[in-house]
């Protein structure tokens, strides 16, 4: 499997029209999608492929309506394609990918939902997702706090937006009211592609086919109407219903936080002697042991006692600082903290250090890098005092060990054993935080 790594930048359009093609069910749907002519949609697939010096896409026989596939050197270059989308020029305007976490059981999200989101879906199911517009005040109410997608020509098309709904509170209503019409899968204020409004709207294919609701949390970076970069984190309801005998997808939304960047708290990543293994615990010690014995083989045996302690990541093709967290173990310190729908969301993630992405990998990416480039073992105190993960606003403090291991492949790779993890009430003081985890339980 060879891509030519090449020191130019891929084009931008093309680079585009690649990553639209993979997540769309046709060519010419993408094509559609981008407001592309088939001919200029397909030259500029072959741009990008004469680009990387390999083919990435499997052209049906039958014609562009065909689903396309992809090669196996297309599906590793879409992974850094696709990251690559949110930074493209700015003749092309779009909004950073967001991340979406759908619940895999709707009945246990529900119970776990917010109250609104409950109360939603009894009143609907009370109604028989019916949203009619007429005098009926229950009706009234769901119509008001919500939004109303239909489907026209395989394209989805805000069919109704509520005067209450939450992102009226986000981008005005002023924008809001003049959405009725427009195509939900592009940038509301240009009408261009938009990877946020694409990849939030895919769920209405699912709930129209279906019939099945769906609940997820969502994480995205948006532009306001004023031109700030901000934070979101809201969970989504999606359902199907009828509104004046037209099929809709209707969404309810809460949201969590709209925080500016400016606002986010730091997440300090300090660089500790390694001479703190044998205080920070037996654990430490008998792990970093077991990786020098083992030259940090990720499959011997020393080291396989570990996975279950362990988060894994590797670098994709492309830049560096382009990681993926391939896994990460039941006993990890995370999954003590966020539990198993968080192992669940965030296992193949992929995470950057551009400014786009989340305060908190950005704060703490810099030691993966580091241990990737010079092959050296890397203990970090960690201080958390924003956003870690959508829904999850935390001030949090850890031990981190970084080491740097081989794969079964023969490909690097870096595991993640966290230490001493501790919830702070106030914003955390690296000065003195150390000696506050040290003198705790070793809860390990």
């Amino acid at each position: 499997m060879k891509i030519n790594i090449s020191n130019k930048v891929p084009p931008a359009r093309a680079l585009e029209a690649f990553v639209v093609a993979v997540e769309s069910d046709s060519f010419e749907a993408a094509a559609n999608r981008l407001n592309r002519g088939k001919d200029t949609f397909s030259k500029q697939i072959l741009q990008l492929e004469e680009h990387v010096g390999a083919k990435l896409l499997i052209r049906a026989t039958r014609g562009l309506s065909q689903k396309t596939k992809l090669t196996p050197e297309g599906l590793v270059y879409y992974e850094r394609a696709r990251q690559a989308v949110k930074l493209l020029a700015p003749d092309l305007p779009g909004d950073p990918v967001p991340k979406i976490f759908e619940a895999p059981d709707f009945d246990v999200a529900l119970k776990e939902a917010d109250q609104d989101i409950q109360e939603f879906w009894e009143k609907s199911s009370k109604l028989d997702f019916d949203y009619s517009l007429d005098d009926n005040p229950t009706k009234r109410q769901l119509r008001d706090r919500s939004l109303f997608f239909v489907k026209k020509g395989g394209e989805w098309f805000f069919h109704f937006v509520g005067p209450l709904a939450p992102i009226a509170t986000v981008i005005t209503w002023e924008v809001c009211k003049n959405l009725v019409g427009k195509n939900a899968s592009r940038c509301i204020y240009t009408g261009a592609y938009s990877a946020y409004d694409y990849e939030v709207s895919k769920v209405f294919n699912k709930v129209h086919a279906t019939g099945k609701p769906s609940i997820s949390r969502i994480e995205a970076h948006l532009r306001t109407p004023d031109g700030q970069l901000s934070h979101e984190g809201y969970s989504r309801i999606a359902v199907p219903g009828t509104m004046d005998g037209v099929d809709v997808v209707v969404i309810r939304t809460v949201i969590h936080d709209w925080i500016p960047f400016s606002q986010l708290t730091d997440t300090i990543s300090v660089p500790m002697e390694m001479s703190m293994l044998s205080r920070i615990g037996k654990l430490a010690s008998q792990f970093f042991n077991a990786w020098k014995k083992t030259k940090g083989y990720w499959e011997e045996l020393e080291l396989q006692e570990f996975h279950d302690r362990l988060l894994l990541v590797r670098q994709l093709p492309g830049p560096i600082g382009t990681l993926k967290i391939v896994h990460i173990g039941d006993n990890h310190g995370s999954v003590k903290q966020f539990g198993e729908l968080w192992k669940k969301e965030t296992k193949d993630e992929i995470f950057t250090d551009d400014p786009l992405g989340s305060d908190y990998n950005s704060g703490t990416q810099l030691g993966y890098n580091e241990v990737f480039s010079e092959d050296k073992p890397r203990l970090d105190l960690i201080c958390a005092n924003g956003s870690l993960a959508a829904g999850h606003e935390e001030k949090v403090a850890y031990f981190r060990l970084l080491v740097r291991v081989v794969l079964e492949d023969g490909e690097p790779g870096v595991a993640n054993m966290v230490f001493r993890v501790k919830r702070f009430a106030d914003a955390i003081d690296p000065e003195t935080c150390v000696e506050e985890l040290l003198s705790g339980p070793d809860v390990e």
